[in-house]
């Protein structure tokens, strides 16, 4: 039985995939070499209005690549999704939004991601591609802009 010990206090409003792409070049290589790009940028946190939680929006546009490990120029795969999110919390987790902005930044970026992983998966498993796996990331790892 799941407890409210394991689960986060954040709300989940929005998780959506605004554009996605996917585009398989030739056959794919033995050998190849991801190449993983993210800029992730953030607004808020803000008082949602209703004077008890702190929502922050987030955008994140992620990219990869597949090339082979011998000539960098030779890209077998390419693909790319931008996900928007927003995430709230109980503003009394936190004494002011500022306080709130690095969890629920962190956080958003974990969902984000993970969905982006999980789009792309699927959509490689429909090709010739196969599996095609994005490695986990850690989100502190992540500078965050406004």
């Amino acid at each position: 039985m799941i407890t409210d010990a394991i689960i986060a206090p954040i709300e989940l409003r929005a998780l959506k995939i605004t554009d996605v792409h996917f585009k398989l070049f030739e056959k794919p290589l033995e050998n190849t070499k991801l190449d993983l790009g993210i800029e992730y940028k953030t607004s808020g946190p803000e008082d949602d209005g209703s004077g008890g939680a702190y929502a922050l929006r987030a955008f994140l546009k992620l990219s990869a690549s597949l090339a082979s490990s011998e000539d960098k120029t030779d890209v077998r795969l390419e693909s790319g999704v931008d996900v928007f999110a927003e995430v709230a919390i109980d503003s009394s987790y936190f004494e002011t939004a500022d306080a709130a902005r690095d969890y629920l930044a962190k956080n958003a970026l974990s969902m984000s991601y993970a969905h982006s992983r999980s789009v792309l998966t699927t959509i490689a498993g429909m090709t010739p591609a196969g599996d095609f796996i994005l490695p986990p990331i850690i989100p502190d790892a992540i500078k965050l802009q406004e």
